[in-house]
């Protein structure tokens, strides 16, 4: 869902070009979730929750 809403609104950077925009939308959709889990991470220890690794 992420990366179908990033494919519409940067469609216009490369000119309309699906080829590339598709690859360029799911970089940045992976690098947004990549993020996300980073931050859960490491603020799971903060939350209380029992971190046994």
């Amino acid at each position: 869902m992420i990366h179908l809403i990033v494919v519409e609104s940067s469609a216009s950077w490369h000119g309309g070009f699906d080829l590339y925009n598709n690859g360029f939308a799911g970089g940045l959709s992976a690098t947004l979730v990549i993020s996300i889990i980073h931050w859960y991470k490491s603020n799971k220890s903060n939350e209380g929750f029992n971190n046994e690794t």
